[in-house]
């Protein structure tokens, strides 16, 4: 990933974000991207698990 950093000239807080996803604890003090990066993932694997956030889907939540 270092050569692709280097060569996109990817900003330290996008690096650090990619770098530490997977373990966001170890990011250093006051990280938040890797956490957030983390949780966006997340958010779209539990969105391919069950189908997406189609418009149908939703419907039943909107305020009425």
């Amino acid at each position: 990933m270092g050569t692709l950093v280097r060569r996109w000239q990817l900003p330290a807080v996008i690096h650090e974000a990619i770098a530490y996803q997977v373990r966001p604890a170890a990011a250093p003090d006051g990280a938040r991207m890797p956490l957030l990066v983390a949780q966006a993932v997340e958010v779209s694997d539990a969105l391919h698990a069950h189908g997406g956030a189609t418009r149908r889907r939703w419907k039943r939540y909107a305020p009425r």
